[in-house]
This record gives structure tokens, sequence and C-alpha cells, in this order.
């Protein structure tokens, strides 16, 4: 039996992979100060690395 499938309608930007739409990484680079508001040099790390860690604990605890 053969059936008709449709064609998979993208859901997001062309060049967007499934992974940054999984991370939301817009949503996260929007967060972010931007560099003339800093107000240490390190804190854009700090930013980041936070973002990565809360990121990656979520998805820990959507795994159980």
């Amino acid at each position: 039996m053969v059936k008709n499938i449709a064609p998979h309608k993208a859901k997001h930007t062309p060049g967007e992979s499934v992974y940054e739409r999984y991370l939301r990484t817009e949503e996260l680079l929007s967060l972010q100060k931007p560099e003339d508001e800093l107000t240490h040099h390190d804190e854009l790390q700090f930013q980041i690395v936070h973002q990565v860690f809360t990121r990656h604990s979520d998805s820990a605890l959507d795994a159980e």
C-alpha cells in the first residue's frame, strides 16, 4: 500500500538547527547585556556559564 506523505514544513528559521531551537539560543542571547553595559570584564563570561549550567540542569530534570 502506498501512502501520500505531505512534505515536512519547517517550524524554524532557515539555517537554525534543531539543537539551537532546543537551547533557545536567541532567547538566551537576548537576556545578555550589551558589552558596553557590563560592569565588569568577566560579567559576560559569568552570564554565559550560568545560562549553560541552568539550561543543562533544566534538561536533566526534564529527562527524569
